[in-house]
């Protein structure tokens, strides 16, 4: 949310869609504080827990999935977010960085980089017509 942050602060025009659970209540309960603190409600949804067929909403209805995760065994979301031709950012978290070799198929970034997380989606907003989604 730090980074995405620093996406309005740069006049970036863009909504962050955080779906499922915060866990653990500790992360639930800044994270709502923050979205207060920074004037973000606008911008930033707190689904919360939500069915497979909202997920399945999110990801064709979406133009990326970020996956910023500290440590991912395979990136489930990721790998759903490219199935519907969505590109992906993701953090080098052991898991969803393999599916993104590619810079045709969006950004993986470094782990713990909030500049880094930053930096990748702000590429992928600005050069976002250049993304071919057959080659995703």
């Amino acid at each position: 949310m730090e980074a995405f942050s620093q996406i309005m602060a740069h006049g970036l025009k863009a909504k962050l869609i955080i779906a499922g659970p915060v866990e653990p209540e500790e992360n639930s309960t800044w994270a709502k504080k923050y979205v207060e603190e920074k004037s973000l409600s606008e911008q930033v949804w707190l689904t919360g827990e939500i069915a497979r067929p909202e997920i399945h909403f999110l990801a064709y209805e979406r133009d990326c999935c970020v996956v910023s995760s500290d440590y991912e065994t395979f990136g489930l979301p990721a790998l759903e977010a490219m199935a519907v031709v969505t590109l992906v950012i993701t953090t080098k978290c052991n898991g969803p960085e393999f599916l993104v070799e590619s810079k045709k198929l969006g950004r993986a970034v470094e782990l713990d980089s909030e500049a880094a997380l930053f930096e990748g989606m702000e590429d992928v907003y600005k050069n976002y017509d250049n993304f071919n989604r057959e080659e995703i």
